[in-house]
């Protein structure tokens, strides 16, 4: 009945095509049919899956009018995403919400706006790369633990929005955060959800030892939620000296643990 339907719909050029809560081996049959409906403009697809099963994307593919896709709950097969996502020559828009992955890499030449959560068993992530040289919204969300993540490097010139929210921050993460920030201080809006480890209360997570907080010379909005001990604070005030043209500031404190004693400096 699905297959009849996806090619009732290609002879109808259709145009926005969801598909919600179809198991990983049910759809993989219908994989070809979908990547053949050419008229598409927007694809999301949710998947399930029992096990640990890659989606690998096929070859050939002639997307051509697609600016917008979105993939939720899948595991992807890393080495297959980049050649598919160089095939979809207008692609703008993309939405990847991805499991179980060592490490993570994308390119794109097109891509303007991207969401990007790794949802599940992210303790053996260690690396995330972008590099993307149209990207003007990144939305970049890890929501486990960040044990061995050790680099997020991002080339992305034209970023001007950027949301991040990192879950079970340890010290050791701290290197990274900083790497991150530096690679996107030029931005002019800026969120930074931050939650740390609740087995190393209380640390310093924006600022590391021995290093500046980045200038932020273009940012106008900034958003910060994370715990405040004195030593975050102090990296908050820190960055905003570093925010000359700021117009709009909001700071929510995390709140965990009753001992921790915040706010002990003066914002400037």
């Amino acid at each position: 009945m699905v297959s009849s339907l996806l090619f009732k719909a290609r002879s109808l050029d259709l145009r926005h095509l969801a598909m919600e809560h179809f198991w990983l081996s049910d759809f993989l049959p219908i994989l070809p049919i979908v990547f053949a409906i050419t008229s598409l403009r927007c694809l999301s697809l949710r998947l399930l899956s029992h096990y640990i099963q890659e989606l690998n994307f096929p070859s050939g593919i002639n997307l051509t009018c697609l600016r917008s896709l979105s993939l939720q709950l899948i595991v992807i097969d890393l080495a297959n995403l980049n050649p598919f996502l160089s095939e979809l020559c207008s692609l703008e828009d993309l939405h990847l919400d991805i499991k179980d992955t060592p490490g993570f890499s994308l390119s794109s030449q097109t891509i303007r706006k991207l969401k990007l959560i790794f949802t599940r068993r992210t303790k053996k992530l260690d690396i995330v790369g972008l590099s993307l040289p149209l990207l003007e919204s990144l939305h970049l969300e890890i929501r486990y633990d960040l044990r061995n993540l050790l680099h997020i490097h991002a080339k992305v010139p034209l970023l001007r929005k950027a949301v991040i929210k990192l879950g079970y921050i340890r010290e050791k993460n701290v290197h990274t955060i900083d790497g991150l920030l530096n690679c996107i201080s030029h931005v002019e809006e800026l969120s930074l959800h931050l939650d740390e480890s609740t087995y190393e209360y209380p640390i310093p997570i924006l600022l590391e030892l021995g290093k500046d907080v980045p200038k932020f010379s273009n940012l106008k909005y900034l958003d910060v939620i994370l715990c405040f001990p004195e030593r975050n604070l102090a990296a908050i005030i820190m960055m905003l000296h570093n925010c000359p043209i700021l117009k709009s500031l909001k700071l929510v404190k995390e709140y965990v643990i009753d001992y921790i004693k915040d706010w002990q400096s003066m914002l400037p």
